[in-house]
């Protein structure tokens, strides 16, 4: 039996990873193409929970990429029929992870020590998006 989710955010649009940091001349900085996603993200997450959770927390994310148009439409329709074909370009996963934890730290959950349990997918899908669910975590792994 699967514990009842807390929290559920869909985030429209192509999951975007986390930049590498930059050196100029005036320190170290994120890309502002990091930047923006990371604030849009934290926004939506924000939304869909407006008050940080408690407790020891599992963190479910499935990154949706959509499919190539060079994709036959059987191949297109197995998707939407339920096939799960894995993305397995870049961007890489957990540079897309990265991402989505840092812009819920202290907008799902007060410190990101609370997410004890992470499980993230990268799959081809109809629609690009991002889902995230949040879970009480349960016992031991």
């Amino acid at each position: 039996m699967t514990a009842p989710e807390l929290v559920t955010a869909t985030i429209p649009g192509k999951p975007i990873a986390k930049g590498r940091p930059r050196l100029g001349r005036h320190g170290i900085y994120s890309p502002p193409s990091t930047h923006d996603a990371e604030e849009r993200a934290g926004w939506l997450l924000r939304a869909a929970c407006p008050v940080p959770l408690e407790g020891p927390l599992e963190v479910r994310v499935s990154f949706c990429f959509h499919y190539p148009r060079s994709w036959s439409k059987a191949k297109r329709d197995a998707v939407e029929d339920g096939a799960q074909p894995w993305h397995l370009g870049r961007p890489d996963l957990d540079n897309l992870l990265k991402l989505i934890l840092d812009a819920a730290n202290r907008v799902l959950w007060r410190d990101d020590a609370q997410v004890v349990k992470i499980a993230a997918t990268k799959i081809y899908a109809a629609e690009a998006e991002t889902i995230v669910g949040v879970y009480p975590a349960g016992g031991a792994a």
